[in-house]
C-alpha cells in the first residue's frame, strides 16, 4: 500500500527518459495545487538514464519510485491502474515522462471533477526536444464531437488526463485491449472501454506540453502504431455504427475540425456510397471549412518538417 501525504497521486511512466523525465517531474512539483505526491514507474531504462535522474528523485518526500526490466507500454498501463487501485487516493493524474505540465493544470482539472466529472481532459500543444511548439491541439468539448473522434482516434493525450478513483473501483477504467494483445494503441482502447460509462469533460486551455522526439517510443513505433489504430478503429466504428449516424442525423458544427473527423472516418471505413455519411457531411461543409482544413494540414506538416 502506497503511503499517502494528500488526495491526489500523479502517475508516470518512463522508459529512458533522462532530463526530460526531471522536467516532468518539476512541473508537477510546481503545480498551483499542491495536494498531490507522484508514483514514477520505470519499465527498465538503462543504467545511464537512470543516473541522470536518480539522485532528484531520491531527494523529493512526494515520489515514489518503481523499478522493473522492460516489460511494454500496455503492461506498464496495466500495473499502475492495479496499485492505484490498491491506494486510498481520491483523484489521479496521468503524466508521460518526457511531458510537462502547466502549473495550473492539476488545480482546474481538479475543479472540473468536482463539477460532476469523472474524466477530465484539455487542449494541449506539441513541442520538440528544444521545448519549442510547433502545433495546438484544440480538445473537443461537446459529447457528440467527443463521440465521432472516438471512432478514429483518441480524444486526449494520454498524459493530459485526470480522473476519479470511482472510475478504477468500477472496473471501467482499464487498458486491457478487446481486439488485440499488441501494445497499441493502449489509450484508445481505454477511453472506449469507458464510452458511454461516466461522464467526460475538457477544461478549454492548453495545459499540457506533449513531447515529440524521434528516440520516444511512440515516434519509433509510429507505423505500427498507425496500422493497429486503423485496424481497431474500424472494428469499434462497427460496433458503434448504429449509435454513430443516430447521433449525426442532425448534428452540425462550425468547428472545422469536426468536418475532419467524419472525413476520416468516410475513408477509413469505405462508406462513399452510404446516403447517411453523405447527408453528414453536407450538412457540416463549406468551402472555408474546407481551405481551412487545407491550410491546417499544410502548416502541421511544414512545422514538424522544421522543428522536429
Amino acid at each position: 500500500m502506497l503511503k499517502k501525504n494528500y488526495n491526489v497521486l500523479v502517475l508516470i511512466q518512463t522508459y529512458n527518459d533522462g532530463e526530460y523525465l526531471i522536467k516532468a517531474i518539476k512541473s508537477m512539483l510546481s503545480q498551483t495545487y499542491k495536494k498531490l505526491d507522484i508514483l514514477i514507474l520505470d519499465d527498465g531504462s538503462d543504467r545511464k538514464n537512470i543516473s541522470i535522474y536518480e539522485k532528484f528523485i531520491k531527494s523529493q518526500k512526494r515520489i515514489k519510485y518503481i523499478y522493473r526490466k522492460n516489460q511494454g507500454i500496455i503492461n506498464s498501463s496495466i500495473l499502475l491502474t492495479r496499485i492505484a487501485k490498491k491506494s486510498s487516493y481520491e483523484f489521479f493524474a496521468k503524466m508521460d515522462g518526457d511531458d510537462i505540465s502547466e502549473k495550473n493544470r492539476i488545480k482546474k482539472q481538479i475543479n472540473l471533477l468536482n463539477k460532476g466529472y469523472d474524466l477530465v481532459g484539455c487542449n494541449y500543444v506539441r513541442m520538440n526536444t528544444q521545448d519549442k511548439i510547433f502545433e495546438v491541439n484544440l480538445c473537443s468539448r461537446n459529447e457528440v464531437s467527443r463521440f465521432n473522434q472516438l471512432m478514429v482516434e483518441s480524444i486526449f493525450a494520454h498524459g493530459s488526463i485526470c480522473f476519479k478513483r470511482s472510475l478504477l473501483d468500477r472496473s471501467i477504467l482499464k487498458y486491457d485491449p478487446m481486439f488485440s494483445k499488441l501494445p497499441f494503441p493502449e489509450d484508445f482502447n481505454m477511453y472506449h472501454n469507458l464510452l458511454g460509462k461516466c461522464k467526460i469533460g475538457s477544461v478549454n486551455e492548453t495545459l499540457y506540453k506533449y513531447r515529440i522526439h524521434k528516440k520516444s517510443y511512440s515516434e519509433k513505433n509510429k507505423i505500427k502504431y498507425k496500422q493497429q489504430l486503423i485496424k481497431i478503429s474500424k472494428k469499434y466504428f462497427k460496433i458503434n455504427k448504429k449509435n454513430f449516424f443516430k447521433i449525426n442525423e442532425n448534428y452540425s458544427s462550425n468547428d472545422f475540425f469536426d468536418l475532419i473527423i467524419f472525413f476520416k472516418i468516410l475513408v477509413r471505413n469505405n462508406l462513399w456510397k452510404n446516403t447517411k455519411m453523405q447527408k453528414i457531411i453536407l450538412n457540416n461543409f463549406t468551402f472555408i471549412k474546407l481551405i481551412k482544413i487545407l491550410s491546417y494540414y499544410v502548416l502541421r506538416k511544414w512545422k514538424k518538417f522544421i522543428y522536429v
